[in-house]
């Protein structure tokens, strides 16, 4: 339908939840593994990390780490840029002698910068509510196989060092 705004009245909207176990947790039952996250190591010859062990960030926590995509929308948009909320406690926040952290400017994503009066139609992604909710206490680095020997990395099943990269209430936007 048409209701007078560039994006339309409809689209697809998502969300994924995921839990995280580790070691001991009742889930793993039957010989399962704890779950690690890898960023990294696809297709041959590249490297890794594998953060294992992911535990909630509150310390005795009964809770299993987690990671939620918020929601997330696809629209079809007809409009050469969008204009974002501006966020006004960052718009007066000072940033070195003469500046602000934002301006007004900051919050008009362009999409297309052609000079015709035609809109073209894209797609857009915007995210609201993102979490990833917790922290490694097992890290290591991967490589693939096909890595020359003396550029692999082996081992450190059980390292005791990890990474905490939790994120809360992201909002992003692509178009």
């Amino acid at each position: 339908g048409n209701n007078a705004t560039v994006i339309g009245s409809t689209g697809i909207a998502a969300r994924m939840y995921a839990e995280f176990t580790k070691s001991g947790d009742a889930m793993l039952t039957g010989g399962g593994q704890a779950s690690t996250l890898e960023i990294g190591g696809a297709g041959n010859n590249t490297y890794g990390f594998e953060f294992g062990e992911l535990s909630p960030l509150v310390v005795g926590s009964p809770n299993r780490a987690y990671f939620d995509s918020g929601n997330v929308y696809l629209n079809l948009t007809d409009t050469k840029q969008l204009l974002m909320p501006q966020n006004a406690a960052l718009n007066a926040a000072k940033f070195g002698a003469n500046g602000t952290v934002t301006s007004a400017a900051d919050y008009t994503q362009t999409i297309n910068n052609s000079t015709t009066n035609i809109n073209p139609y894209a797609l857009v992604l915007a995210i609201r509510g993102m979490d990833f909710q917790a922290i490694s206490k097992r890290g290591r680095f991967t490589s693939t196989p096909g890595n020359a020997p003396a550029n692999t990395f082996t081992g450190g099943e059980s390292n005791t060092w990890g990474l905490g990269l939790p994120f809360y209430n992201v909002n992003a936007n692509l178009a």
